[in-house]
């Protein structure tokens, strides 16, 4: 493992250890870089940086930061048998939304896959994976980054917005990180049993905070096979009218998210779920 410029670490009681570093390309690869080298008795573990300068987002896609404005942090925890990773990507979504509720003066919500939003913009943004280490030890890993204090950020990230601008006042990026620590962790040891006698109400709320839910909201096609299968129900009623410009934007009715992760939407009756990559939920509204 390279060397990583640790300034602080802390182990609590209970409490998983965290890191912190001055700057870092990305602290997903940091924590990838941890997991590797544990053998025996694999533990819990995160860090964060408040100056990442390659994050990385879903898919192909980068992640933004403003130099000590933003909160990069990622954990990476080792991964039960039998586990349910939709319904885990769920808890962990909803976990990082209650510890961000708290320093908000808005509601927050889930943009599905990996968004949470407040007022209509990007709050933050999730990246989970599932990593098999060297030593063939299983770990979920969560990276998150979350726009804290930045300044009218919309004039650069024009679907962004930070709790400074929110609340209208800057936030101390340690206390928050702390905060988020605590709520990710505060029961993570007792994660499976979670995840099978909650999972009917982490589903229900997941659903209950996802932004549009029983609601007409636009969503862009990306895939040829649904964008084929959803346009043979499209009467241009006036709630789902087609919009060729470059994407295939159709207005349905949001209802959730299923048990495999797929969007669930209505269009004039009918009922469709689909994966992340073949539609996404429009910040065009």
């Amino acid at each position: 493992m390279k060397q990583i410029p640790f300034i602080s670490s802390h182990r609590e009681k209970e409490i998983p250890p965290l890191y912190y570093v001055d700057s870092c390309n990305s602290t997903q690869d940091l924590v990838l870089d941890l997991v590797n080298q544990q053998v025996n008795s694999p533990h819990t573990l995160a860090c964060f940086s408040f100056n990442q300068l390659n994050g990385r987002g879903q898919g192909s896609n980068a992640w933004n930061d403003f130099p000590n404005q933003t909160i990069a942090y990622s954990i990476a925890v080792p991964l039960p048998d039998s586990i349910d990773l939709v319904l885990l990507n769920k808890l962990l979504t909803l976990n990082l939304l209650h510890a961000l509720q708290s320093y908000s003066t808005q509601n927050i919500q889930i943009k599905w896959p990996n968004d949470l939003i407040c007022l209509s913009k990007k709050l933050s943004g999730l990246l989970i994976q599932v990593v098999t280490n060297n030593y063939g030890i299983r770990f979920v890993v969560l990276g998150i980054g979350i726009n804290v204090n930045q300044q009218k950020i919309q004039e650069i990230l024009p679907h962004g917005i930070s709790l400074r601008d929110i609340n209208h006042h800057t936030i101390d990026l340690n206390l928050l990180t702390n905060h988020i620590h605590l709520t990710l962790t505060s029961d993570i040891h007792n994660l499976k049993n979670q995840l099978v006698n909650s999972s009917t109400e982490i589903t229900d709320e997941f659903n209950l905070k996802i932004w549009g839910n029983d609601n007409y909201m636009l969503i862009d096609i990306l895939d040829e096979s649904a964008r084929m299968e959803v346009s043979n129900f499209v009467l241009g009623d006036g709630n789902s009218v087609l919009i060729q410009d470059g994407l295939s934007r159709v207005k349905v009715k949001i209802k959730g998210v299923d048990t495999f992760g797929r969007l669930q939407f209505e269009l004039n009756g009918n009922k469709f779920a689909y994966h992340h990559g073949q539609v996404k939920i429009s910040y065009h509204q």
